[in-house]
């Protein structure tokens, strides 16, 4: 193997030796049509005389203001044209030069693409048939206007000699303010580089898959290691989208990795990159969690929200597992839309942190997506433990599946096509994986919300033909009946969190006090966290999460939904949950890195844990500033107490023997944040309580 500083000379190289050409750039000439007119279908082949269009240099459109050339929206502002056309003919000298063509094609509302009169891409639109007059599927507007959707399209797409480009550009509405227009064609040639960036699947205790994709055919190569990157792993095929499983790794072990592509001449990528092994199941753990909802927007929302948990992390830890509540890219999930909402957004993330998806509404409108079937780009990009690889029942599809992490079981279900009853398919294997399930904490999510009024009605049979209602009332009664203690969702674009609630499967207007086993803030430092038992106990409450927040906001109800303790659409945002032995703490993290809201689910023998007579330990002040007093209410008869401190990644920062009953802790130097007491008696956990230090 070479070295590392050899590999690194040979990489910059070759990266300037390539030979990708720019074929269509900004500021190309490009004939157009704006008089609002029919032109069916003929205006779209090469062979289409178009010298009696207007001309001029891109971009192209009107209303912005920064438009190299104003096309005409007609003499109604009230009632513009509703599609204009455009269309540019280059060379290509010889075909056989590129491997791939990046096409970049920015618009506002929706476009329509053509090469030489074959549809290669279509943005905004639906899976219908077009006409003139129809409208694009929705509004763009804000930093959305600024994307470029891009496209990796084959050789095959193109020909030597002339080839046409066509393209119709459809507002929203007739009154839409403006218009927008630009492409960029690249060819790529035989010498490949990274198109996508290396990203991390099926993460376990012995293995982990590491995804890419190239911009030409490439053999395809991880180096990895524990210090250096002594160990390597082949791919067995010459393609350009690589997916290499490493095995034999150790459980709960950091990784470096780099990859290396055209094997011949070892072009290293990276030598930055990091993947984690899980702990073996079963294990307890520390763990932290990112979850994001309707992300793949592309608007400011969702980079502000990347960027407040880059913050986040860079400060307090990254996540080990990312869990995506669908609605991963905008607007109907096809390879274009999630590498703009997904790879161009969260590059740091995926390759660094294991991702675990569920898919949307959005995510399967595509013309070929299919959960039932597995197809579309979702399932292209994702690879899903469908074969129980990753811990739990198989289901044997990627389109519902459940993993653990250590002694936490999520379970991931499909809730927009396939079918929701608890007796089909799904839910069948739901059973089975529930009644399997020995872990300590349960998680389970999927995309449409049980319980929402932001934005969505889980109350409306019409809102999305009442998957809602569905997922409430079929799902939700096999999660409670086994114990699961925290359901996340997203859908609505706002954040709402429940209080623990158990036994409601019915329309808003049924909630009984009875069903709200806790209503208090649920935050240990108002002494409100919710309790549950030790161990797995069914009925025994769940909290319901709403997370859609992650890339664009909603409007706020008028009535917020009576399950929940808050609603927020104020801040789009992330949620992260923190797992350390006894404690679940979430967080909402929002835009500008402000925690907005947060509560704490803790597994403890009593039913309140600092209120009931007769509690074994309290912990006091909390909050507290300068110490923390620990008192045991125990009959001296009990030996070998103890108290241990963890912070909010689960490390022991403080142990200590207590002799009489009383122990006072030293805090004023520790760090600001939430901490977790652990106290001991007779070798035996007596509670676990949470305390804030400020």
């Amino acid at each position: 193997m070479k070295s590392y500083l050899s590999i690194g000379l040979i990489f910059i190289s070759l990266w300037a030796n390539s030979q990708d050409v720019e074929l269509i750039s900004t500021g190309s000439i490009w004939k157009y049509l704006d008089d609002g007119s029919n032109q069916n279908t003929a205006w779209r082949s090469e062979s289409y005389d178009d010298s009696g269009w207007s001309e001029g240099p891109s971009e192209l459109g009107y209303g912005d203001g920064d438009e190299a050339t104003v096309v005409s929206y007609g003499g109604n502002s009230s009632d513009k044209h509703i599609t204009t056309y455009f269309r540019h003919t280059f060379n290509i000298t010889d075909i056989s030069d590129f491997q791939f063509f990046s096409m970049k094609v920015k618009k506002d509302d929706g476009a329509l693409v053509y090469v030489n009169g074959v549809e290669v891409m279509r943005s905004n639109f639906g899976n219908s048939t077009y006409n003139y007059l129809s409208e694009a599927s929705t509004s763009i507007s804000g930093q959305e206007e600024d994307n470029f959707y891009e496209l990796l399209l084959p050789a095959s797409t193109f020909q030597t000699g002339n080839n046409t480009i066509a393209v119709e550009v459809h507002q929203s509405s007739p009154t839409s303010s403006d218009l927008t227009f630009d492409l960029h064609l690249t060819g790529f040639d035989d010498h490949a580089e990274i198109y996508r960036v290396p990203y991390l699947q099926k993460a376990n205790s012995n293995s982990v898959t590491v995804k890419c994709m190239t911009n030409a055919l490439s053999d395809f190569k991880v180096l990895y290691g524990i210090n250096g990157l002594d160990n390597e792993v082949d791919s067995s095929y010459n393609t350009h989208d690589h997916e290499v499983v490493i095995g034999g790794l150790t459980a709960n072990t950091t990784y470096n990795y780099a990859v290396i592509i055209n094997h011949d001449q070892d072009t290293l990528t990276s030598q930055n990159y990091t993947f984690s092994t899980t702990p073996e199941v079963g294990d307890a753990v520390s763990a932290r969690i990112w979850v994001t909802g309707d992300a793949g927007t592309g608007h400011t929302e969702q980079f502000d929200v990347r960027d407040a948990y880059l913050n986040f992390a860079g400060t307090q830890g990254k996540a080990d597992v990312w869990l995506m509540m669908g609605d991963n890219a905008y607007e109907h999930g096809r390879q274009e839309d999630y590498q703009m909402g997904l790879f161009d957004v969260y590059q740091e993330v995926l390759s660094n942190t294991v991702s675990f998806p569920t898919a949307g509404n959005h995510d399967l409108y595509s013309t070929e997506a299919s959960a039932a079937n597995e197809t579309g780009p979702y399932f292209d990009i994702f690879s899903l433990p469908r074969n129980g690889e990753c811990g739990g029942v198989a289901s044997g599809t990627e389109a519902y599946y459940s993993f653990d992490y250590g002694n936490i079981h999520f379970i991931c279900l499909e809730s927009y096509e396939l079918n929701r009853d608890s007796t089909g398919a799904m839910g069948t294997w739901l059973k089975s994986d529930l009644e399997n399930n020995d872990q300590y904490w349960t998680i389970a999510y999927w995309h449409y919300a049980p319980y929402t009024k932001v934005g969505h009605d889980s109350d409306d049979p019409n809102d999305h033909s009442g998957r809602a209602i569905e997922m409430r009332e079929q799902i939700n009664p096999l999660l409670e009946q086994y114990g699961v203690d925290l359901v996340l969702a997203g859908h609505s674009h706002g954040y709402e969190r429940s209080y623990l609630i158990d036994g409601h499967y019915g329309f808003s207007n049924t909630l009984t006090d009875e069903m709200v086993l806790q209503d208090g803030s649920g935050k240990a430092d108002e002494q409100e966290a919710y309790l549950k038992p030790l161990s797995t106990q069914g009925h025994s409450g769940t909290v319901y999460l709403v997370c859609g927040s992650s890339g664009k906001l909603s409007s706020p109800p008028s009535v917020p939904h009576p399950v929940m303790y808050t609603t927020n659409t104020t801040y789009a945002g992330s949620v992260i949950i923190d797992i350390a032995g006894d404690t679940l703490v979430s967080q909402f993290l929002n835009e500008n890195g402000v925690i907005q809201d947060y509560f704490h689910i803790i597994k403890s023998p009593f039913a309140s844990v600092d209120e009931q007579e007769g509690s074994l330990t309290q912990i006091y002040p909390n909050p507290t500033i300068d110490f923390l007093q620990v008192d045991f209410r125990v009959t001296n008869a009990v030996s070998n107490k103890r108290v241990e401190v963890y912070d909010v990644t689960g490390k022991i920062i403080h142990s200590e023997e207590v002799a009489a009953n009383q122990l006072r802790i030293e805090v004023a130097n520790w760090s600001d944040g939430i901490y977790t007491v652990k106290m001991y008696g007779n070798n035996e956990l007596l509670d676990s309580q949470m305390f804030i230090k400020k």
